[in-house]
């Protein structure tokens, strides 16, 4: 099938080209980092906010199919229950 927008320039308003899995990590920032997380097991999360500013998501935030809609460099490993998505 092809692809009708292969000559558009994605932005920040555009869908997300990839989902992976997130290994939340105390050391390691995401590779990219994402543009959004998708919550697929609730739980608490926090993060690394593209501005460098760590935030705890508690879980009435981060329920199952919840999209936390804001760019990610990092998901710690301590204070991070959820099992979680990068969108990309």
């Amino acid at each position: 099938m092809p692809d009708d927008f292969k000559d558009y320039t994605p932005g920040l308003d555009s869908p997300a080209n990839d989902i992976i899995p997130v290994t939340p990590s105390d050391s390691t920032d995401l590779d990219p980092p994402a543009r959004s997380l998708l919550v697929s097991v609730s739980g608490t999360i926090r993060v690394t906010t593209y501005a460098g500013n760590v935030r705890d998501i508690p879980a009435s935030l981060a329920a199952a199919g919840a999209t936390v809609q804001c760019r990610i460099k990092r998901v710690h490993a301590t204070g991070t229950t959820a099992t979680i998505y990068a969108l990309i």
